[in-house]
């Protein structure tokens, strides 16, 4: 009696068990299941981030309209990195500031924007360069934090900015400069406020130029003549992975700058190791977001073609141009 009762409880502990192949199959088998959910996973959450993204362009695209239609033009490029805003002046092209912090109030930062108008110049730019705002950032590239300020050269420091925050905001976003990049010469950027009201100072020629904003810019909506929907307002801008930049290097609030501006000249790419910054691109494997001037957002593959990228780069394009 006793020896059937061991001899049941062996059986029944025995079949209580897994042995050791048994349990190397089903980690196997939950491997492999792993295996084919992970891609999905990550395709799932790079398709909400590319919603995040798309929709940080459309509110910049519907931003810009609001302040062309208040103001009469679009923002004002500014007078090129080394010079930071000037409240006082006003958002033409004599304000040497860049265009971003005209948007403020049509993003959702009057306060931001307040505070600064009501502040001492020099706190007021440090309060600016140090305020966190998420719409600046495309989630597939990098959070919203502060990153180092990385501008050693000293013929590149700024002018009218004497306090530099040693990390502060960046952005992952360009405006639309045009089809080419004229640059700016030394000699055509002042060196004071003083130089700059002086009715005999040359200042750089960008006559040329044909994006939206740009050096000291002055477009309006009227003078878009390839079409709202057919010309690029913001995008997605080329960032590269190792170290920094010469486009990421310093504070997306400064004037005219390739922080802040990109162009079409060259197609946009992903984000690399190379030295590209003159052009849009992002972190998305399969394009750029870019937002046209009718509010419109759409990405654009890296394969899209070169002469369609650079026509949608200009205001004044006479090519008729089929969106891929």
């Amino acid at each position: 009696m006793n020896h059937r009762h061991t001899s049941q409880s062996i059986i029944h502990n025995h079949r209580l068990g897994f042995t050791l192949i048994e349990l190397l199959v089903v980690i196997v088998i939950i491997g492999l299941l792993m295996s084919l959910l992970l891609p999905a996973i990550q395709a799932a959450r790079e398709s909400a981030r590319r919603l995040h993204c798309s929709n940080h362009l459309k509110q910049f695209s519907l931003a810009l309209n609001q302040f062309e239609t208040s103001m009469k033009d679009y923002p004002s490029g500014g007078w090129g990195h080394r010079w930071y805003l000037e409240p006082e002046r006003g958002f033409g092209k004599n304000q040497p500031g860049g265009w971003l912090y005209h948007l403020l109030p049509f993003i959702e930062q009057t306060q931001l924007y307040q505070e600064v108008e009501d502040s001492e110049k020099q706190s007021g730019l440090t309060l600016l360069l140090t305020s966190k705002i998420p719409m600046y950032h495309c989630t597939t590239r990098r959070k919203t934090d502060f990153y180092p300020w990385e501008e050693e050269n000293p013929l590149s420091r700024p002018i009218n900015l004497t306090k530099i925050p040693t990390n502060l905001v960046k952005i992952d976003y360009a405006i639309n400069g045009g089809d080419n990049d004229p640059g700016y010469s030394t000699s055509g950027i002042p060196l004071s406020l003083a130089i700059a009201d002086d009715p005999s100072f040359i200042w750089d020629d960008f006559s040329k130029a044909n994006g939206i904003c740009y050096f000291r810019s002055e477009v309006r909506s009227s003078d878009v003549k390839s079409g709202l929907s057919n010309t690029y307002c913001v995008g997605e801008k080329w960032v590269r992975t190792k170290n920094y930049d010469m486009g990421d290097d310093t504070s997306p609030y400064a004037g005219f700058d390739k922080d802040n501006t990109r162009w079409t000249f060259l197609p946009p790419l992903r984000d690399n190791d190379s030295e590209s910054w003159d052009q849009f691109g992002s972190a998305h494997p399969a394009g750029c977001h870019f937002a046209f001037c009718d509010g419109s957002v759409q990405m654009m593959t890296y394969r899209i073609d070169p002469d369609i990228h650079l026509h949608l780069g200009s205001r004044n394009s006479n090519e008729v141009v089929s969106i891929p």
